[in-house]
């Protein structure tokens, strides 16, 4: 089956579920479930109703395979598709909480202004010397320079940065100066968040620590205003190496440049990590969270199908639930048994071990809930069990798997194991 085969397939395994958007629906338009209530949902998912700066609100509706959330803050009212994107919206209140203690108004102080008045030096330098740091920028140029020669020459596409508008080109440009983009990344590193975090009211305020922290002279060290963090925290929960995140603090050039190099290591080819690396529905922070898993795997048969399958998503809740899956076999092969092969089998994460053992990693809140959804894995089922594996299939299920589902697959050679568990540590080799 080829990789464009499989993603298709991948849509329709369960009614878009985990790969594309689907309208939500009420637990009790699946029929022979009873609607469990709003309180008992939240129970299951182990998250607060409520708590400082935030309210989720009722109902929690179904979205394919995925819970569908409302997240109320005092800046508005958000809607969250799925549990692992609601504990990162949470970590993410919870870094907007402790900025907003800070007065970063009082702290800017003139540096911003002063900044758009030497635009002209600043760019004469670049020219000048682009291999050098600047004293006026808090990026390292000669690592923008370095890290855009590939983008330049065609192998890696524009780097993505945070999603901004109506930013006047003076405000960019003065930007550049004070290097608030760097400022935005070390700050947000340091509090635990992702750096281009997607969340509205958090990516706002890093914006506004991020100008009083790089163009004021009366700004206090980062290790003064906050207790360090995990930039794994709110990125999926896991918590990285030191390089790891120093690796996130770097300019998006640079990080895509080591992502590229990572995935050629894994013998990926150059087309698919440029579609890898032009995907939207990931933010830099999630893609370097997905690379650092692979490198955990090594250049095992079927990482490339992985990637393109990554790369073929275009809505956030349905990456970032292919990056849990990697996330979860990365777990197995650390803890359960090493995986010797990982292939994508009507769209689906399937890992082999030496022994010849199959388990299929899905990263869905509720599965099974819809008849299709059960057809199409015991489908699966079918497919895998002719191959003659020496033990029943597992299925490990990031959140709860429908009873009917159980029984069946139980009937057919194959087990479930609900709340798999995620890799806890990840580290990246920055070479």
């Amino acid at each position: 089956m080829g990789r464009l085969e499989a993603a298709a397939i991948a849509v329709g395994i369960f009614g878009a579920g985990l790969f594309a958007p689907m309208v939500a629906q009420a637990f009790s338009q699946v029929q022979g479930v009873p609607e469990p209530s709003f309180e008992q949902v939240l129970a299951e998912e182990d998250l607060p109703a409520s708590g400082a700066g935030f309210e989720i609100s009722p109902p929690i509706s179904r979205s394919g395979t995925l819970l569908f959330y409302h997240l109320k803050t005092p800046q508005g009212t958000f809607p969250v598709r799925g549990t692992a994107q609601m504990r990162k919206r949470l970590a993410e209140v919870q870094a907007l909480q402790q900025l907003n203690r800070t007065d970063w108004t009082a702290l800017a102080g003139d540096g911003a202004v002063e900044a758009v008045k030497k635009p002209l030096t600043f760019l004469g330098d670049l020219v000048r010397r682009p291999g050098t740091t600047l004293s006026e920028s808090a990026e390292r140029v000669g690592e923008m320079f370095d890290g855009t020669v590939n983008t330049l020459a065609g192998k890696n596409p524009p780097p993505m940065g945070p999603t901004r508008t109506g930013e006047s080109p003076s405000e960019t440009l003065a930007a550049a100066v004070v290097g608030r983009d760097q400022a935005r990344r070390e700050i947000a590193v340091q509090i635990g968040v992702d750096p281009y975090t997607t969340f509205t009211p958090l990516s706002d305020k890093l914006d506004e620590a991020a100008w009083a922290y790089a163009s004021s002279n009366r700004v206090v060290r980062l290790a003064s205003l906050f207790i360090p963090g995990s930039a794994g925290a709110a990125v999926t929960g896991i918590v990285t190496s030191a390089d790891f995140r120093k690796m996130l603090v770097e300019s998006p050039a640079v990080l895509n440049e080591r992502m590229r190099k990572a995935l050629e290591g894994l013998e990926v080819r150059d087309a698919t990590i440029r579609s890898f690396l032009a995907q939207s529905a990931l933010t830099p922070a999630e893609k370097l969270v997905l690379v650092g898993a692979m490198q955990q795997l090594g250049p095992l048969p079927g990482i490339e199908d992985q990637v393109a399958l990554v790369a073929t998503a275009d809505a956030p809740s349905g990456a970032n639930y292919m990056v849990l899956a990697l996330l979860m076999a990365v777990d197995y092969h650390q803890h359960v048994a090493a995986i010797t092969a990982l292939e994508v089998v009507q769209g689906v994460p399937v890992g082999q071990t030496a022994s010849g053992a199959l388990v299929v990693f899905i990263a869905g809140d509720r599965v099974g809930w819809e008849l299709r959804e059960r057809a199409a894995l015991l489908e699966l089922q079918s497919e895998l069990d002719a191959r003659k594996p020496p033990e029943p299939v597992e299925y490990r299920v990031y959140g709860l798997a429908n009873g009917a589902l159980h029984e069946a697959l139980w009937d057919r050679n194959g087990f479930i194991r609900e709340r798999a568990p995620v890799s806890a540590s990840l580290s990246m080799s920055s070479e």
